[in-house]
Parts: structure tokens; sequence; C-alpha cells
């Protein structure tokens, strides 16, 4: 039996398949070759058209008269994958080939494009047998030649129907007319020839040196070179023979699928039934095809295509047949319980039935008259018991006389409720619960029934009751959850849909209690899924979700692993608490229907799970369930620009361009996931606009809208359908920016805007020089004059006084115009020192400037303290506007007043000075570099000390860079005074100046 295909149920002889025909988009039902290329693409070929499918839709390759690219043979024979190239045997137009990356028909021979051809055979890695009437062609790859080998008997119709390779360059064929031919590769000859019997030989394969032939008479088995057959199956048309992964024979005849048992040498029919328990019998199997990742393809005459796949029964179901009932009138199961004879106890819609596993029957428990039975229990005791609807009350079974009897009741109670659960609380005592007449506390003793209060009210609707490791007691009504402590005596809890939101449930409506190996419980909702965490109470809730297509919960199960089992509407769903994913199971799987009822879970002791719903029960072990553990690969199948394909086979291409106007774009893709595909989901990114995956989707195209010029990356993957995610698609997109946001058109820009810009500097480099030579007349003009006055000063010292009146007015009139025109030229030159050079005439000038405006020459007194620090400030802000400081300035200034002292040489010393600190004291900036300005009074002397704790300099340094230290020295020595300079740890510069001089 098929034990690998077939699971363990394969002795049932009955494969279930999934049917796929004229509704799914075959044009025609007669499959004649099936071959999956590397991409998993299925490939088969009929009368009607070349097709091509991925599991869920359906590509056809029609002859169009009017389109020269199109296929050019409708009805095709043979298929064979090489490479890159689908070959096909066609029926009137010979042999040619599909190139897959270009997606474009060729014909590769023209004395073989008009011959009736039949099958195509891969040989070695070089050598192809094309096989059509009465002859056939070996071609070599390598050097392109054709040989021709003509069959015997050409006075009927014969060509090979299939081939085997016995050794290197030795090959059975099976032909139609000449039987068995031994063909040598080498020599291009037939060495020997064999008829088993006077039919069509139609099969041949080897194994273990054993060659098995399928004729139109039966199955033969030969030694290898032997040339003695043994008959092993007769009287079966044998079209094609299968070797699957695991060994397994498979068998096509003109009457079904068979299997073959080599060591026996027995057979047996399976008999194929889809989906909707359509039996397809008696049915010609034309080829099979399989491929290691268990799926199974069988080709037909007249019933299309038909798979399955041995991961796709993952669950037994056991069907309820009793007499008088069919599926069509159901009879759905509630709440069960195993017994320890290797039977089963169900409440159903009728009463209460008896499954034995043994002989496969149950036995129907009639009285009382017919009622729906949806609670059952056994007591602590052993006895069980169980009740429902119509007013069938509390009822025990009589073991002795095998039936059902109402509970015994003292005191004339009424015993005709309608019992929803039931839950031994002590050996002597059930705690019975009605749909609307609240909950009663049965005396398994006295027979007495008392109501049982929570919080001193009636509660009704109590579907479902636990007691946890705790010994707590959860009650789940339509008023939410309670937990009552010490089995029901003790304090009460209520969990609801009312509670705040990190306590609240999903619905009030609770169907289901169940607790895990951390002591959380979990409860089932109309509305989801609920977690209450020990200890907390605090509640996680899962809402309807991909993988959890219907949160309407009826039972709770927990595995081993601490997954969660949960009977649906829509099958049975199952959660990983610890990555939060969902897992859905459907009637595909072999489930007994997608809609399972309430209270109808079980998990016994030996760590089966048991699920019923509207048609029959599950029983299975939840470790045990095999998933598929193949990922899909995903495709780009078309990218269409405004809604049309465009001319690209995007299986095979990786990059595109699309210009800046080209930007409506539609991906279409798909996974090649055969096994349930519409439960695949897909997820999507464009790198570079999307922020990040987009959610899961059964969606198999995106439209994207106005993308922007830029790089792109289009990722696409997949699930299979156990929700496993398999590798990405990517695919790279590059939308062209128009011409004048290109490159090239940045280029000429930039090119402009440069010639413009050197023109306008080669102007302003005009205007600069003529604006020099006008300073410089300016200057030396103004140099001849001041050369005059200090010529008359140094004559008659008398006359200082009127020269430095007249400098004052000469000053004040023109400093601003030189100013200007040093800012100008300091601006416009491109040597940095003469920069650096007219900078420092500029702040001398400015420092004269700012003199003249603080201080009238007429004066007789001034503050100096507070004109030295003024001045230090001004000074350092001047210095500011061409780079910042590399120090701090600290004052120590003692208040003095001084009279008809010289402030114009003061102050241009102190500008000189501190210029000098700024440009060679310091190479950058630290908080720790300061400058120190110094002013006091020491007898008839003013001292002027200016210190810095720099790295110091070398006077021939100053000099052979700046004149400013011999114009501090000349201007010392006009005052009489004298000037210290020292070059340790720093520079400190100490100006004495007599007042009676200054």
């Amino acid at each position: 039996m098929l034990t690998h295909y077939f699971g363990a149920y394969a002795q049932v002889d009955t494969l279930q398949i999934n049917y796929i025909g004229q509704e799914q988009g075959i044009t025609q039902l007669n499959i004649q070759e099936i071959v999956q290329d590397d991409l998993d693409y299925l490939w088969f070929s009929t009368e009607d058209g070349l097709h091509r499918f991925n599991g869920k839709q359906l590509k056809v390759y029609e002859d169009n008269p009017l389109d020269s690219l199109s296929i050019p043979d409708d009805h095709n024979r043979g298929l064979l994958i090489v490479d890159d190239t689908l070959w096909i045997a066609s029926n009137s137009k010979g042999f040619f080939g599909l190139d897959l990356r270009a997606e474009k028909f060729f014909i590769p021979f023209d004395r073989l494009s008009e011959v009736i051809s039949y099958h195509v055979f891969q040989l070695d890695e070089t050598h192809l047998l094309f096989s059509s009437a009465n002859v056939f062609n070996i071609y070599n790859r390598k050097t392109k030649q054709l040989k021709e080998v003509v069959l015997p008997h050409e006075y009927s119709e014969n060509y090979v129907k299939a081939i085997t390779k016995l050794q290197d360059g030795i090959y059975a064929l099976a032909t139609l007319s000449s039987g068995l031919l031994i063909f040598d590769l080498s020599t291009m000859k037939i060495i020997h020839q064999q008829n088993l019997d006077e039919s069509a030989h139609n099969a041949v394969l080897l194994v273990d040196d054993q060659l098995y032939i399928g004729t139109e008479l039966g199955l033969y088995v030969m030694p290898l070179f032997s040339y003695e057959a043994i008959k092993v199956v007769a009287n079966e048309v044998i079209n094609c023979i299968f070797l699957d992964e695991h060994g397994t024979f498979l068998i096509g005849t003109e009457s079904g699928l068979m299997t073959y048992d080599r060591l026996d040498q027995s057979y047996a029919f399976q008999i194929l039934k889809d989906q909707s328990d359509r039996v397809y019998a008696p049915l010609e199997v034309t080829s099979i095809y399989g491929d290691e990742k268990g799926n199974l393809w069988i080709g037909t005459a007249g019933e299309g295509l038909h798979y399955y796949n041995k991961y796709q029964k993952k669950f037994h179901s056991i069907e309820i047949r009793l007499d008088g009932y069919t599926k069509d009138t159901r009879l759905s199961t509630f709440q069960f319980m195993p017994d320890v004879d290797s039977t089963l106890w169900l409440g159903t819609t009728d009463n209460v039935l008896k499954y034995n596993y043994k002989t496969q029957r149950f036995k129907h428990y009639s009285a009382p008259p017919k009622a729906l039975i949806y609670a059952m229990e056994r007591d602590l005791n052993g006895d069980i018991w169980c009740g429902g609807f119509e007013g069938t009350g509390l009822l025990k079974y009589n073991s002795k006389q095998d039936k059902f009897e109402q509970a015994v009741v003292a005191d004339g109670f009424n015993n005709d409720k309608t019992v929803i659960d039931i839950r031994p609380l002590k050996k002597d005592k059930l705690l019975v619960s009605t749909w609307s007449s609240g909950m009663y506390s049965y005396d398994l003793v006295n027979h007495r029934f008392e109501e049982f209060l929570v919080n001193g009210e009636k509660i009704n609707r109590v579907r479902t009751s636990f007691i946890d490791s705790r010994q707590n007691l959860w009650l789940g009504s339509d008023q939410g959850a309670y937990r009552i402590a010490d089995l029901g005596a003790g304090a009460v809890q209520l969990f609801s849909d009312h509670l705040p939101d990190s306590f609240a449930i999903n619905s009030n409506r609770i169907f289901a209690i169940n607790e895990d190996a951390n002591s959380n419980i979990w409860l089932g909702t109309s509305s989801g899924l609920a977690q209450v965490q020990r200890d907390t109470w605090k509640t996680q809730r899962y809402y309807q979700q991909e993988g959890f297509p219907n949160d309407f919960v009826y039972s709770v199960l927990i595995d081993p692993k601490g997954k969660i089992w949960m009977g649906t509407n829509k099958g049975i769903a199952v959660l990983d608490p610890v990555t939060g994913q969902f897992v859905n199971y459907s009637e595909k799987d072999g489930l007994q229907n997608d809609e399972f009822n309430g209270k109808a879970a079980f998990h016994d002791e030996f760590g089966n799970f048991y699920f019923g719903g509207v048609d029959g029960i599950n029983v299975f072990n939840p470790l045990a369930i095999k998933t598929n553990p193949y990922h899909p690969q995903v495709h780009l199948e078309s990218i269409e620009l405004f809604n049309e394909p465009i001319d690209v086979n995007t299986l095979y291409t990786d990059t595109y361009d699309f210009h800046s106007d080209e930007n409506v774009l539609t991906f279409r893709y798909a996974a090649n996931n055969f096994l349930n595909p519409s439960k695949v989901n897909y997820s999507y990114y464009m790198d570079g606009f999307d922020k990040g995956w987009r959610p899961a989707t059964k969606s198999q195209n995106i439209t994207y809208t106005n993308l922007p010029p830029g790089e792109y990356t289009f990722r696409i993957k997949a699930t299979n359908d156990h929700g496993v995610w398999g590798d990405e698609r990517k695919v790279k997109i590059t939308i062209i920016p128009p011409w004048y946001d290109q490159i090239w058109f940045r280029l000429v820009v930039l090119f402009t805007l440069v010639l413009s810009v050197v023109g306008y500097m080669l102007n302003k480099s005009y205007n600069y020089k003529r604006n020099q030579i006008r300073l410089e007349y300016i200057v030396q003009e103004r140099t001849n004059d001041l050369q005059k006055a200090l010529s008359v000063s140094n004559a008659q010292q008398d006359s200082i006084k009127f020269l430095m009146r007249e400098l004052k007015h000469r000053v004040k009139n023109n400093l601003q115009i030189i100013s200007s025109l040093l800012s100008l030229q300091a601006m416009q030159i491109n040597n940095k020192e003469a920069g650096r050079t007219l900078q420092v005439a500029k702040n001398r000038i400015l420092t004269i400037s700012h003199v003249e405006n603080i201080m009238d020459s007429e004066k007789e007194h001034v503050q100096v303290d507070v004109f030295t620090r003024e001045l230090c400030d001004n000074v350092l802000k001047l210095i500011a506007i061409e780079e910042k400081p590399n120090f701090e300035l600290k004052y120590e200034l003692q208040s003095a007043k001084v009279t008809n002292f010289n402030i114009t040489y003061y102050g241009l010393m102190i500008n000189e000075l501190i210029t000098n600190t700024s440009k060679y004291a310091f190479d950058s900036y630290n908080e720790k570099n300061e400058l120190y300005i110094k002013c006091k009074i020491e007898g008839d002397l003013l001292v002027l000390e200016i210190a810095d704790n720099g790295k110091g300099y070398q006077v021939e340094e100053i000099k052979a860079n700046s004149i400013g230290l011999d114009l501090v020295k000349d201007m010392v020595k006009q005052l009489k005074g004298d000037i210290q300079i020292e070059n340790l740890n720093g520079t400190k510069n100490i100006i004495r100046i007599p007042l009676i001089y200054g």
C-alpha cells in the first residue's frame, strides 16, 4: 500500500485528491504528459493546448494563426524539459521548443517540423531521442546533429512509447508495434527485439536489475538481460509506470490507479475521491508524475488532472454512520468521553452514541425520547452522567442494563430541566447547570437538589465549568467567567468585557475553559480567545486574524508544547503563545468539517485530542501532525504598465527600467504551492518607497502609482499552507527621471552658472584693480600730508598739539572711507596673507577711529582703567570679525585718572599687542587660554602689562611677518617710556610710560 503517499490509513484504498478540470481552466481533459521546471511550474500537454500551472492559476498556450509567435500546434503529446528549454512533440507540426527564459517558441529542425511526433526522451547529458511515426531521431546537443533510426514493422504505425536506461549507452525501448527493443547508442543500432505479447508495449522501467514492462495485456517482470519475462499482472492495460522517492510502485491503467507490491507481487486499485466526495471510477490513467516535495500528479483520459500531496490529509475522521441518517441530514456531536474498553461515548443531536474502535460501529441509545445531549461527565465514583435539551433532566448510565435513566430525586423535585453542564465537585456531589433554571448542587447520597447561588444570585446558561490546579471553580456563562475559590465555596471574582482594558475579556459568552502548564487560564468566547494570567489576573485577548479566520471559539485544548487548539466555525485554529502566530486547519486537511460544536473537545490520558462537529469526530495526537515542510518558490509572473503587460518574461528578469511618465505599475505574483493554495499568504515591500513589509494578504497583485524617479527593490515573499514564510523574490526597479532632472542637464546648468560666476568675478576683479589704484593714490596723498605734519611736529614740539588737532579733523573725515576701501580690497583679494595684512591695517585705522570717538584730545583728564577696558573689548570685536579669538580676556585694572595723556598712542599700542597675541600665542581655542590686561600707577609711571599663557614667540618671527611690534616700540619711544618683553610660559609685555610725557 501507499504508506508514504497515503499515510497511516493507506489500507482504505481511497486516495483523497484535488481535481483540476475545465472549471479551473483546462481546455481539454485528455492529459498527455506532465513535467515540472526548475521554478516548480507544472506543465502538461493536451489535445487543445499547452498548460502551465502554479497551483492556483492556469496559463494556456494555444495556436493563433494570426500570431506567428504563438505555439505552432495545439495538439501536443510528449514533453521534456532540459535546462531552459521545453521540448514538445506535436501531432502535425513535428517537434518544436519553448525557450523558457525568452518565452518564445522555436522550430529547431526543418525536416522534423511536419512529422507526426509522439515523445521526447533524454538519454544522457548529450543525447535526446525524438519519437515519431515509424522512426526515432537521436539528437546530439553538442554537435547539433540528428541521426535517424528506423523502427521495425514499418508496414503498420509504430513509435517509441517509453524508454529506460539499462547501462551506459544501452536502453530498453517500449514500442507500439515492435515490442521491446534494446538500443545501443554507440552504434546507433537495435541489438535485440522481443515481443512479450502481441499488444502494444506502453511502459518500461528498470528497478534493482529487474525490468518492468507494461503492455495492453498486463505487467511483466524480466531480470536484466535474461529476456525471460514473467507476467505478474494479467488482463490490465498498463499505460505507465512510476516509482516514487520511497520505492512505491504506481501504475496507470485503463481501469484506474494501481499500486504494486514488488515483494509479494500483489496489486490493488486505489479509489480516487475529491473534496466533494465524488469518486472517479473507472478511470483511465495516462501519465503519472511526482516530485520530491510529496506532490503526485495523475493525468487521465477525459477526466482532467488529479493531484495529491502526502502532507494534505493530516487528520482521520470518524464518520457517524447510523440507520436513518445520511451525510445530508447530519448527526452533530457535542460533549464526549472515551471509555476504558476501546469505546467512545458521544452526546449528539439524537441522544447518546457509543463508538467501538475495534468494530468501527456505533450503538444508539434511544431512550429517553429524541433529545440533544449537550453535557456528559464521569463522576469521582466512575459513574457516567449526561443531560441536554428537550427536558431531559439529569441522566445516569445504568451499566448493568446498558441504558440511561433519569437520576433518582427525593422530595418530589422535578428532574425535567435542560441540563447543559455537569461538574463533579466531590465524591458525593455534582454541580448541575441548566439553561434557564439556574444551577444546582446534587447530593449523590441523599439524591437531593439544592440551589447553587453565586454572590446570592442565580446564574443561568453556565455552558462550561472547570476546576484548576489551585482548586478554583471556574464557570463560563453569558455574564462572563466566574472564578470561585475553594471548589465553589470561597470568594468570587468575575471576568467580563466591562472591566478595565487590562482585565477585560473578549466577550461575556463563554464556551470553553482550560489551564496551561503555567497555571494561566484560557477562555474560549463568542468573540475570540482570552488568556487570564496567573496571579495578576490580567488578560491577553486574541481576535480574528490570519490563521484565526473565525473567532467563535467552541472548545480549547492545550498540547504538551503549550500550543492552544481551538474548535471554531472555520476549522481548528492553533495558537503558539510564544510567537503569537496562528495556524488554521480546515476540511481540506482531513477534518470532519470546518464547523465544530460547543463542548465537543476532549484530551485523554494518552495525549490524544478529540474534536467533534457537524459531520463526525477527529481523533489525533497533536504532536504527530505532519505539516508541509517545504516553502514555495514565489515568482513575479508579470508587470503591467497602465494595465498592459510589458513584453518581458518577468520570471527570469531581475532588473527593469521605466521612464518618469511610466509610473503606474502593477505587479502580479504567485507562489507555486500546490498543497492548499488558498491558504497561501503574500507580503510585499517596495524598498525605497514603502516603510516596511505590507501586512499579509491573499491578493496576488499590487499597483503602485506615481513612483518618483529613483532606484527601488520590489520584494515578495509567500507562505506555504502551514503559514511558514519562504525565501524572497527581489527585482530592481529604476524610474528614470525626466530630461530636466538628469545629470547631463544639471551639468549644463552648472557649467552655465560657472561661466556666469567667472564672468562676474573677472568684472569684479577689474573693478577691484581700478579701486586699488585709486586707493593707493589716496593713501599716498594722505601719507604725504602726514609726513609733512610729522616733520613739523619733530621740528617744533610745541606744534604737536596743533598737529594732533589737525590730524583729528583729517582722520575723522577720511577714516571711514579708508576702512571701507580696505574692506573691499580684502574681500576681493585671493592671497590670504595679503588679506590678513589689509585686515590688520583696517583694525589699526578703526582703533584710531574708536579712540577719537571715545576721547577728545582737547580734554585734559582721562580715566585710564575705563578707557583700557572699553578699548580692549572693541579690539576683540574687530578680531572676531575675521576669526574667533583663541583665548579668554582677563582684566586687572586699577582705577586711575591721568592728565594730558596721549591716549591715541596708548590705544594703538594695545591694539598691536592684542593682535600679536591673537596671531601667534595660540594655535587653537582652549578654555585655559588666557590673555591678561593689567594697568596701574606706580609713582610717576603708568604701567601697562599685557601677558598670555600661550606658546610664546620670537621677536624675529614677528618682525619678519609684521611691523606691529616696531610701531609699539616707536610709540613707546615717543612717549619716553620703555618696553620689556618676556617669553617664559607665554609672552609678557610690560610698558612703563612717564606720566609727565604721556
